[in-house]
Formats: structure tokens, C-alpha cells, sequence
């Protein structure tokens, strides 16, 4: 078996179809698709079995609901292929994703995980193409930084080989946000991870997701997640200038736990350079809160950020 591609499943009968097809037309001899029904409590198990019937590729994990990461967890016990790959199932895939990428990996046997583009958010306000640079990485720190993976740690738009994830490395069940550390853990298992130009990814927004709608406990476990990789980090890592980039992006979400009413910071006030008060590859935004927390405190910062937002509601 070749490629298993894991696509878990619930209430999504509008657009189950599409992504199923979309998956079918570009798989690559071998492989096969494992439809995991989390429970589901709409029409979509009928229409999994229904699936599977008509097309021996797929297969058909019926299971208590119990959220993206338990199925997907699931997805992975059952699955036979020497690769697996997930796709949500509210997303769809170009049909000339995954054949091409398969060849890309037997021409790179050494490569254990393969991330290819994206369209991130499609359809809505702030949709963007996630575009990446060709080649390889033999250190999770460098790509991590330097290729600022942190920013694009989805489960999806990958293919990973299958002994990656071993017997330990699962999905935290739970947990929102659950990509960062899981995808954190994974490429420092990989020997070589290849970013690839082939095939794309179609990320839809989703206005009643996750990602649009979490609160404070969700966000809560998102910087938890990216607190704990930073210091990691950090014990063996001074503050150059990738890692001021990945800390402000880490200092956005701790300003949004902070608004939604967490009063304590997780994230500490670290040491921030004149370099990157003058990065260009920073938005003016993340290069101003940067100053703030030279100046003053990452605390400092979130308050005054507060202030301002309490003002714009009219709650002064």
C-alpha cells in the first residue's frame, strides 16, 4: 500500500462529495481512502458506506464522536499505506497533487515528510496562497525558523511517512489547535523534510471553524503549545532575529488570550534587537509592538492593547 489519505468526517453532507472525488481523482495506484465518521449524527455515515461500496479505495472507520484529533488518531491505526497524508473534509485537493508528490518522494528516498502549497482560507476575507520555496531540510530547528514553518504547521498539506508517527505520536486529544505541537514533533523525527512546489491544497473559510470562532481556552491550548516549542528553543538558542520573528508571532496570540480575559502571561518578555525593530520582512504592526516590548514589557503591551480595544468598543 502506497499512500493512505485520512479524511475525517462529520456533518459535513454539503461538501463531503467534493472532497472525496477530488481525492479519488488524483490517487496514486495503491493507495487508499480512509473515511473516518466521527460519530457523525447527520446523513454522512450512509453516505460513507455508500462510498466504500462503490469503490474499493475506501474504507470506512465508524467510531463515538470525539473530535478532529481522535479521529484522525484513528485514521492512523487502520491505515495501511507506507505514507499517510489528511485532508479535512469540508477541503479539496487539485487532482495533480498527490501523484506527482509520491514521484517527487521515490526520486528523494530519504525525505520522511513533503509539504506542498496551499490556498489558505478560500473564499473569505483574508484567503492567501501559501507558495514555498523547492528544497530540503535536514535540521526541524532551521525549517522551523528559518523557513518559519511555525506559520504554516497544518496537517493537511502534507505527506508523511508512516513510521514518523511510530507508536507514540498522536494527535492530542481534546485540544484545539492541535497541528502545531503534533507537527512540531513530527519533523524532528523526519531525516529530511522537502518543500515542494507540486500540487495544491484548498483550504476552505469556514466562518463557523475553529480557527474564526475560538475563545480563550482554545487559544489558551494554541500558545501553550508554541510556549513550549519556543523554549525548547530557547535553551540552546540566543535571540537572533529568526527567533525575535517567531516570538512576535507568538506575542499575537498571547495578546489575544490576554483580551479575552486570561490576566496572566505565558509567554515571557524576551530580548528584542535593533535588527528587528529595522526588519523589512516584518509588518510595521509586529516591528511597532516590538519596540513596546523593548521599551517597556511584553505585559505592558497587551495592556495598552486592551486599553485601546476597550475604547474602540466604547467601554470608557
Amino acid at each position: 500500500m502506497q499512500l493512505s489519505v485520512i479524511i475525517p468526517v462529520f456533518r459535513v453532507e454539503a461538501t463531503l462529495r467534493r472532497c472525496v472525488e477530488s481525492v479519488l481523482a488524483g490517487l496514486p495506484a495503491e493507495s487508499e481512502v480512509v473515511l473516518v465518521d466521527d460519530g457523525s449524527d447527520d446523513r454522512c455515515p450512509a453516505l460513507c458506506d455508500e462510498w466504500a461500496g462503490r469503490d474499493e479505495r475506501i474504507r470506512v472507520v465508524h467510531r463515538p464522536n470525539g473530535g478532529l484529533s481522535a479521529a484522525r488518531n484513528s485514521g492512523i491505526e487502520v491505515a495501511r499505506g507506507t505514507w499517510l497524508t489528511f485532508v479535512d473534509s469540508d477541503d479539496w485537493v487539485a487532482a495533480d497533487t498527490y501523484g506527482p508528490l509520491m514521484q517527487e518522494l521515490a526520486e528523494h528516498p530519504e525525505c520522511d515528510l513533503v509539504e506542498f502549497p496551499a490556498q489558505v482560507y478560500e473564499g473569505g476575507r483574508e484567503e492567501r496562497r501559501l507558495v514555498l520555496t523547492p528544497g530540503e531540510w535536514t535540521s526541524a530547528e532551521d525549517y522551523w525558523l528559518t523557513m518559519r514553518g511555525y506559520a504554516h504547521a497544518y496537517a493537511w498539506n502534507k505527506i508523511y511517512r508512516r513510521t514518523l508517527f511510530g507508536d507514540e505520536v498522536r494527535y492530542p486529544e481534546g485540544r484545539l489547535f492541535e497541528d502545531v505541537p503534533t507537527t512540531w514533533r513530527l519533523i524532528q523525527r523526519a531525516r529530511r523534510i522537502r518543500l515542494s512546489t507540486h500540487g495544491l491544497y484548498h483550504y476552505m473559510a469556514n466562518p463557523q471553524g475553529i480557527t474564526l470562532t475560538a475563545g480563550c481556552s482554545a487559544l489558551g491550548d494554541l500558545l501553550a503549545a508554541q510556549v513550549d516549542i519556543f523554549k525548547q528553543l530557547r535553551r540552546h538558542r540566543l535571540m537572533d532575529l529568526p527567533m525575535q520573528r517567531y516570538y512576535l508571532h507568538i506575542v499575537n496570540t498571547q495578546i489575544d488570550v490576554f483580551r479575552l480575559g486570561q490576566p496572566y502571561l505565558l509567554l515571557s518578555t524576551e530580548p528584542i534587537g535593533w535588527n528587528c525593530l529595522t526588519d523589512r520582512e516584518l509588518p510595521w504592526s509586529s516591528r511597532l509592538k516590538a519596540a513596546v516590548i523593548k521599551f517597556f514589557s511584553l505585559k505592558q503591551l497587551c495592556q495598552l492593547l486592551q486599553t485601546i480595544h476597550n475604547i474602540r468598543q466604547g467601554r470608557f
